[in-house]
């Protein structure tokens, strides 16, 4: 088993406002592509786009990987997952690959079928990343623990595979891929009323920040940053009692401040604690 990398590419969070996505005009231009060649070349440049975000000369953007799957999932929904047979490497590579860029949990959980549909039709490579780095890397995403590296988190030895069977049961229109499309810019818009707290925790012998938030919207936000980085990245998550779950995170663990204001990562299945900060 590979593992996973931990690389929390995200943008620093500001206070300024965050344009929306125009959905009617991506779907417009997918709708006017008139033949092959014109497909994978709009393949290609989403393709290109993901690669120039995720290690690029550009500074990263997570609108710019959002504002990818969604293109991603309109185009495949028009005509097709492209395949090695249609197009040219790397442009039937662009599904999969963009879908593991974005680091937004609940669009991943409405996107899911592009991982699916791509190894229905072959077309993840290499094969062994398949279920592992796809379901470890949502896990990662959701939580901020590689989850196929620490087995701390993994009760019976199931977790990859049970998370992979609910991943399974959730993909979506494309309204509502655009309904979470249009809460994550809200919460981006909205500014932070207070801030609960902030905790470290060491993984891969690096330290990582966690910060709890509040915004004015009233929701809540897990806000992630790694020792050595000046960028952040946001999970929105429900406070249930003072037990703080993520959002598209299926409820499989929640985060906890303790009586001595450590911050707790606990399993929900058995309320185990299986993480305190430092």
């Amino acid at each position: 088993m590979r593992k996973i990398i931990i690389i929390l590419c995200c943008v620093f969070w500001s206070n300024s406002f965050f344009g929306q996505i125009n959905f009617e005009e991506v779907k417009n231009q997918i709708h006017n592509l008139s033949d092959k060649t014109e497909i994978e070349k709009y393949w290609l440049e989403i393709h290109d786009s993901d690669q120039e975000n995720n290690g690029g000369s550009v500074e990263y953007s997570e609108e710019t990987d959002i504002l990818n799957l969604y293109k991603t999932s309109v185009l495949i929904e028009k005509f097709g997952y492209p395949t090695g047979i249609e197009f040219a490497y790397p442009a039937y590579t662009t599904p999969w690959v963009v879908w593991a860029h974005c680091y937004y949990p609940s669009l991943s959980k409405a996107t899911f079928s592009v991982i699916l549909e791509g190894k229905k039709l072959n077309q993840i490579l290499p094969q062994d990343f398949f279920p592992n780095y796809f379901v470890g890397g949502y896990l990662l995403n959701c939580y901020g623990f590689d989850m196929v590296f620490d087995r701390s988190f993994d009760l019976d030895g199931k977790l990859i595979e049970n998370t992979f069977q609910e991943l399974r049961k959730t993909s979506q229109s494309i309204e509502k891929i655009e309904e979470h499309i249009n809460n994550y810019f809200q919460n981006k818009n909205s500014k932070i009323s207070q801030t609960l707290g902030s905790w470290e925790f060491f993984q891969h012998e690096e330290k990582q920040t966690f910060k709890i938030v509040e915004l004015e919207n009233q929701k809540w936000l897990l806000v992630l940053s790694r020792e050595n980085s000046n960028t952040e990245r946001f999970l929105e998550i429900k406070n249930n009692n003072k037990k703080f779950e993520v959002v598209g995170g299926f409820d499989l663990f929640y985060f906890k401040v303790n009586e001595v204001n450590k911050l707790e990562i606990t399993r929900t299945k058995d309320d185990k604690v299986i993480k305190v900060s430092i």
